[in-house]
């Protein structure tokens, strides 16, 4: 299946070598290409100058080697729905720049790919959901901390939050870890440029009052689906505001009358299955 343009699109009704073929004989002005569960054992070899952004998806990939990106411009790059265990730490030499959108998400990896990234200078977005993560290491090389908006960690295998990981992030708004192990949210373990974080379906039993005062931007936080069974009467450390909290799905039996000490204001309250007697 071809679309000709500005794009090409390829799925399962053309061979491997089918889809290579038509690469060969792709106009020079193609700037994307999808290939869609056509089954490659590595990223293709496309002959295609001046790419920004290349799909390659539920194709089987186990490996992601250095030089198999050749074009120098691409911008994005979304590798979901494969098998894909080791990434090589080239990997992202030649588009270092350039490379600003990097889905890899429902792979097989299991830590981050910390050299492979840290060779990136210009990403902004980053996928790494449905993947097997455990620890997060040392973020001190990852170039990207100056870059990085927006973050997706959930469905993975994280236990804790190391306390200098997402800190050192300088731009990150947007941090998702749901249906991680996650016990607790260190003082200072976060990003305090968040406005958007969401912690569902973990395993923490407390409220993360310290955590939360510190992320003076935070609007939307989500932390449904855990096991806390209270909500704090301390107070924060100063008037805060805020769009969204949902508290749904956790084990809170009452509300307090003067919840965070009326230190907060929020537009949207969600206490949905709770125990709350009326």
């Amino acid at each position: 299946k071809l679309q000709s343009g500005t794009g090409f699109n390829y799925s399962t009704t053309l061979s491997t070598s089918g889809a290579i073929q038509s690469l060969l004989q792709a106009p020079v002005d193609i700037r994307d290409i999808s290939c869609l569960g056509v089954p490659f054992g590595n990223i293709p070899d496309i002959p295609v100058p001046y790419l920004t952004h290349i799909d390659v998806v539920d194709a089987g990939l186990e490996v992601l080697e250095s030089g198999q990106i050749k074009s120098a411009t691409v911008e994005s790059l979304r590798f979901m729905n494969n098998k894909i265990k080791i990434i090589d730490d080239n990997l992202f030499g030649s588009i270092s720049t350039t490379l600003r959108s990097l889905d890899l998400s429902y792979n097989q990896l299991t830590e981050l790919p910390i050299n492979s990234l840290s060779r990136t200078k210009s990403l902004d977005w980053l996928n790494l959901h449905g993947n097997q993560i455990v620890t997060l290491a040392d973020s001190y090389y990852l170039n990207f901390r100056n870059t990085l908006t927006t973050l997706f960690l959930g469905e993975n295998q994280i236990i804790s939050l190391p306390d200098d990981f997402f800190s050192s992030f300088k731009r990150l708004l947007w941090l998702n870890l749901d249906n991680n192990h996650i016990r607790e949210i260190p003082r200072l373990s976060l990003a305090r440029t968040i406005h958007t974080l969401s912690l569902s379906n973990n395993q923490i039993r407390t409220f993360p009052l310290e955590a939360i005062e510190a992320l003076a931007s935070l609007t939307w936080f989500t932390i449904r689906g855990n096991y806390i069974e209270t909500i704090p009467e301390k107070p924060f450390g100063y008037k805060k505001r805020m769009d969204k909290l949902d508290l749904g799905e956790n084990f809170i039996s009452s509300i307090p009358t003067n919840m965070f000490n009326n230190t907060l204001s929020v537009n949207d309250l969600n206490l949905d299955y709770n125990y709350i007697e009326k």
